[in-house]
């Protein structure tokens, strides 16, 4: 989890998690240079499991994302907002799924809720409809950070994250797709998704030649990767 001036919802947040996960499991906590409570409010809770890295400057929520998973140890890594709500069966059944199949990624569903917990939309799926693919995923995109669980593994292949990558979660779910990793998106709502209206991955739409210039920037970094990588 990367946080940012998050005091608003980090308890709820981490109450959610902490509640589910094991004791030898952990949280890694990148905050990016917060300048509200969200480190009294982390520290609140005094829990050895959670573990926070403090940034002396401010990278960004991509860069944050990328330097948090370096410090990732445990065997399944799930990314995580600051300000969603996990269900009480998330933990229980990605573990599940990632037992009985052979798979390295998932994805799974989320219901859309405002600030105040009201429902905007039962399916984030349905909204978006999410699948694998990597022609699928670079014309539109349909991995969300939130959503996705992946095993350490992957972690070898997609960091670091190069610099014109706009969106970590893309970059993540289509380099693993292109090294082979498989991906299963499953239909299970696992979170609430969170829309206040200031998020770090805002829902609306980026201008035609934002997309266009967005598009060109990653196709260049994903092949300099992918070529670097195999040859």
């Amino acid at each position: 989890m990367a946080t940012y001036n998050g005091e608003r919802y980090i308890n709820v947040q981490l109450n959610s998690i902490l509640k589910q996960i094991g004791i030898y499991d952990e949280v890694i906590i990148l905050d990016d240079c917060s300048t509200d409570k969200t480190i009294e409010c982390i520290n609140f809770f005094n829990d050895k499991r959670i573990k926070i890295i403090k940034n002396e400057f401010n990278f960004g929520p991509i860069k944050a994302i990328e330097k948090a998973l370096q410090y990732a140890t445990g065997d399944i890594i799930i990314l995580s907002d600051q300000d969603d709500e996990w269900k009480d069966n998330k933990v229980n059944t990605i573990v599940q799924v990632f037992e009985r199949n052979n798979i390295d990624v998932i994805q799974h569903d989320a219901m859309i809720v405002d600030g105040k917990g009201n429902i905007i939309h039962e399916s984030w799926a349905q909204i978006i409809k999410f699948g694998s693919g990597i022609t699928k995923n670079f014309v539109k995109n349909t991995y969300v950070g939130c959503c996705m669980a992946f095993k350490k593994e992957v972690l070898v292949k997609v960091l670091p994250i190069p610099p014109g990558v706009q969106m970590h979660d893309q970059w993540i779910g289509i380099v693993a797709e292109l090294h082979g990793f498989r991906v299963k998106f499953i239909q299970d709502n696992l979170i609430n998704y969170v829309r206040h209206g200031s998020n770090a991955s805002p829902m609306v739409r980026r201008s035609m030649s934002q997309a266009l210039y967005g598009r060109i920037k990653f196709i260049r970094a994903v092949t300099t990767h992918y070529f670097c990588r195999v040859f």
